[in-house]
């Protein structure tokens, strides 16, 4: 896992609700991306699980959840 990876993680599960809306509120996320980004961090959701919601493969998730974290690390 690389150090960006850890670091979101650190902050998700010490994160208050305030803070997480707060950091959603602060990137520039698609709709897909807003749907993975719940259902990812806030409700825990696992990949295939988000995958199947959206109609897409595991991979894209991945990839998706990469540009997520990209945008993410700039404010946390």
């Amino acid at each position: 896992m690389s150090e960006t990876s850890r670091r979101i993680n650190r902050f998700f599960k010490s994160a208050i609700k305030k803070e997480v809306d707060e950091a959603a509120g602060k990137i520039a996320l698609s709709d897909r991306q807003s749907v993975i980004f719940n259902d990812f961090y806030v409700r825990r959701s696992d990949v295939n699980t988000i995958a199947d919601k959206i109609g897409s493969s595991p991979e894209t998730v991945y990839k998706e959840l990469k540009a997520i974290r990209r945008k993410l690390i700039r404010i946390i």
